[in-house]
């Protein structure tokens, strides 16, 4: 069900945050009980939680498109390698390039009639973001090392922590998302805070 943060309104009735707090509590049954455990946030863990939560993790859900891991990443070196040695061989590297990715849209094809493919969700958007920005500890099971993913409760997080990991989570979001969108970085936080304003 997940965390959420409330406000409470002049006239009492508790409303959701931020959007990712909207969509938590849409999920609600109306006529349904819901125990929550409150702990009161600062001013300051609130705009933090916006600022990750509607805006950084809001537009970066935005631009992800899912490749739905029909192909694998190991996959993927063996094509890129088959095209390097072609052009080594002297072989046409555009007619190779173009054979390789019209295979590469049969397999996906073949492989898309007995796979599901799982939906986006901001959830797992935040672990992959906090597990590729380094938070997350090392534990040793009997499959072997397992990283395990720290929890970001703003709360209790002072501002320059909350800085260092929002950097973090912002260059993981950059480098494997945003840059097919944006120009520069700068073009990105415009359209986080444009996102946050419209929350």
């Amino acid at each position: 069900m997940g965390e959420v943060a409330l406000v409470k309104r002049a006239d009492g009735a508790l409303m959701p945050a931020a959007n990712i707090d909207i969509e938590i509590v849409s999920n609600w049954k109306v006529g349904s009980a819901y125990k929550v455990n409150a702990i009161k946030m600062n001013p300051r863990a609130l705009e933090f939680h916006r600022l990750y939560w509607a805006g950084l993790i809001g537009l970066t859900l935005e631009y992800w498109q899912p490749a739905g891991g029909l192909i694998g990443p190991s996959e993927k070196k063996v094509f890129q390698g088959l095209v390097a040695y072609g052009e080594r061989q002297g072989i046409n590297s555009e007619g190779l390039k173009q054979f390789i990715n019209m295979y590469a849209q049969d397999l996906k094809s073949r492989r898309a009639g007995n796979v599901e493919v799982p939906h986006k969700s901001k959830e797992a958007l935040h672990e992959w973001i906090k597990e590729e920005a380094g938070l997350y500890d090392l534990v040793l099971t009997p499959n072997g090392t397992k990283r395990v993913t720290k929890s970001i409760n703003f709360n209790s997080m002072k501002e320059e922590d909350f800085r260092a990991f929002y950097k973090k989570a912002f260059s993981v979001c950059w480098s494997f998302i945003l840059t097919k969108t944006f120009d520069d970085p700068e073009q990105a936080e415009n359209a986080i805070n444009q996102l946050i304003a419209m929350g």
